[in-house]
């Protein structure tokens, strides 16, 4: 079993806190086949050289990529990364303070990227991953990554995909992976064992 660190967005770690975020999707690793995620089909998934990894086929050259999960693999762990700081020795957590909270911090909230093992609060069994199209994702799944549903009329039946995809461009349309371009991803299933 390993250890790998994973990034969550502040309103992420609520829902996680909340225990309503057992799903999260992950385009890491992927970048070769999403320059152009629709020349690609999915030729086969499952372990690799002792690691998770799925192959791809291009749909007009035939030619083969393997990408591996950077998560790891079912029966790994993951541990969360958030914003945090220390005010007077103590560790805080910006996910549990309002959205325009400023006043912790002599420095200021800091990025979760920078978090160390040591303070993370947040530790997951990883206990599915797969891969599939973002637009893919069932109306269960959308729930079960931790949004809202949609307050207006359901889109097609779809209250909690349609605010998924409002998340999921939030956190991707700027580095080009955007709900419409529809990137492969990877959904892994995370089941938190513990929390400060």
């Amino acid at each position: 079993m390993k250890e790998r660190p994973i990034l969550f967005s502040g309103a992420m770690v609520q829902a996680i806190l909340a225990d309503r975020k057992s799903q999260t999707r992950r385009t890491a690793g992927l970048a070769y086949v999403n320059r152009n995620p629709d020349d690609w089909r999915l030729d086969g998934q499952g372990k690799l050289i002792g690691r998770w990894a799925v192959t791809f086929e291009n749909v007009e050259t035939g030619e083969l990529h393997t990408a591996f999960c950077p998560y790891g693999q079912p029966g790994d762990r993951l541990w969360g990364r958030e914003t945090w700081t220390r005010h007077f020795g103590a560790l805080l957590y910006r996910a549990d303070f309002g959205p325009e909270s400023y006043e912790y911090g002599a420095k200021g909230w800091k990025p979760s990227i920078h978090m160390l093992r040591s303070d993370a609060r947040l530790l997951f069994d990883l206990q599915q991953v797969r891969i599939e199209r973002v637009q893919s994702i069932s109306e269960a799944d959308a729930c079960a990554e931790g949004v809202e549903p949609y307050g207006g009329m359901a889109v097609q039946g779809s209250r909690y995909r349609h605010n998924f995809a409002r998340l999921w461009d939030e956190i991707n349309g700027k580095r080009g992976m955007s709900w419409l371009r529809n990137p492969w991803c990877w959904p892994l299933t995370i089941h938190r064992v513990s929390a400060q």
